[in-house]
């Protein structure tokens, strides 16, 4: 943390102090502390103007450059600290990464942040030391139809896994001298079949897959066989993820049929029947993610919204997203980091080629970054560093990072 940035955050923490209130425990979807006490405004107020003619109140007047504003309560000077500070780090300065002659379909950070991977319709994944910049290592894909569609880490990053319009889930190895590259074989019941989307279970035990059959299928890597195999929509499922980052329970599919469902790994057979349905979207979904608590995710439609869900109250989605462009291509979106941004932003990429940022809480679009000439259809914001990787069909991957701005402080009164 630079010494600014330091600076604003201790006044803020003396600021909440003294009006009682712990920063550290609020939950940054809803506003409220944990123990969802909700405070009495004609009483915060009141304890706000302990403030009033503190040295606490000078300097944050003095470091956010209030002079001129005495009828501003702290209160308020904070509110606009904050947004300010927050716009301050969202990355939105590019450098090129990469340029390759074919559209870049999937790019990721791994878990750490040490790795970063591109998949281009010229059939070759590539990885990346982030470290260093150097390429490490570079995958041909084999039986791809059109292009890669979709890849995964595992989480004890051994191993990758990609998809396209085959039968297979292809399984290669990350590390080590001896290359691994097995086509996993899910042996659908038509020719024209595609994993539109594949994720690593939790464990690293299990392949997740979301299918243009209508299908969910479970691979047990260790058997090396389809486990399950579950007729879970009435369309094309785009999208699969798992709820929560340590356990496989509680997964979650979104399909062109516009609704996502939850399922429950423990109780999946031929038959099995979801645990919830979400209804919104008034058109396919092309992505969902989760928060990592088991308890909100997100979906990306071609509805042109993205759309906030809380398991909790599957009856209606709690917030709604907008401004972006959803065509041609399952366009993916995401929560920010925890550790940088304590998850209260949502990104998404855009067929306009630009970079959404959106505030969690009010659903205001707070940067809107014009990063490439075509389609943005991956994005993918560093673990904990103030970076953005996007990856575009106009053949380049783009590194977004955050310029430091010199503060504008007013010396009049």
């Amino acid at each position: 943390m630079d010494s600014e940035l330091a600076r604003y955050t201790n006044l803020l923490r003396q600021y909440m102090a003294v009006i009682d209130v712990d920063i550290s425990f609020r939950d940054p979807l809803t506003g409220n502390s944990q123990s969802d006490e909700e405070e009495d405004e004609a009483m915060l107020r009141s304890r706000v103007e302990k403030l009033e003619g503190t040295s606490i109140e000078e300097n944050i007047r003095a470091d956010t450059g209030h002079f001129l504003y005495k009828n501003k309560s702290p209160m308020d000077i904070l509110a606009e600290w904050t947004s300010q500070m927050a716009h301050r780090y969202i990355p939105d300065q590019p450098q090129l990464w990469a340029a390759y002659r074919n559209r870049i379909f999937c790019g990721k950070y791994s878990k750490q942040g040490d790795m970063f991977m591109s998949a281009s319709q010229d059939r070759m994944i590539r990885i990346y030391d982030t470290v260093t910049s150097e390429k490490v290592k570079v995958i041909q894909a084999r039986n791809i139809g059109w292009s890669i569609i979709d890849t995964d880490y595992s989480p004890d990053k051994r191993w990758l896994i990609y998809s396209s319009w085959s039968p297979y889930i292809h399984l290669c190895n990350i590390q080590g001298e001896i290359d691994t590259h097995e086509a996993l074989d899910c042996y659908p019941e038509t020719d024209r079949f595609c994993l539109f989307s594949v994720k690593f279970s939790p464990d690293s035990r299990e392949i997740l897959g979301g299918s243009s059959d209508q299908h969910m299928y479970i691979y047990n890597l260790e058997r090396r066989e389809v486990e399950h195999k579950v007729l879970a929509h009435s369309n094309d499922i785009n999208t699969v993820t798992y709820m929560e980052e340590t356990n496989g329970n509680i997964i979650i599919t979104g399909s062109d049929d516009q609704k996502c469902k939850v399922w429950d790994r423990r109780q999946l057979s031929e038959n099995a029947t979801p645990q919830a349905v979400m209804r919104g979207h008034f058109r396919g979904i092309t992505h969902v993610s989760s928060k990592g608590d088991g308890r909100y995710f997100l979906s990306n439609g071609k509805d042109q919204t993205l759309r906030l869900w809380d398991l909790r109250n599957p009856a209606e989605n709690v917030s709604t997203y907008s401004g972006h462009t959803v065509a041609s291509t399952l366009i993916r979106a995401y929560f920010s980091p925890a550790h940088t941004t304590g998850q209260k932003y949502i990104y998404s990429g855009s067929h306009n080629g630009c970079i959404y940022v959106w505030d969690v809480l009010t659903g205001a679009v707070v940067k809107k970054i014009v990063a490439h000439s075509a389609t943005i259809r991956d994005v993918s914001w560093h673990p904990y560093e103030a970076t953005i990787m996007s990856t575009s069909w106009d053949t380049t991957v783009k590194k977004w990072t955050h310029k430091e701005r010199t503060a504008r402080v007013s010396s009049s009164e």
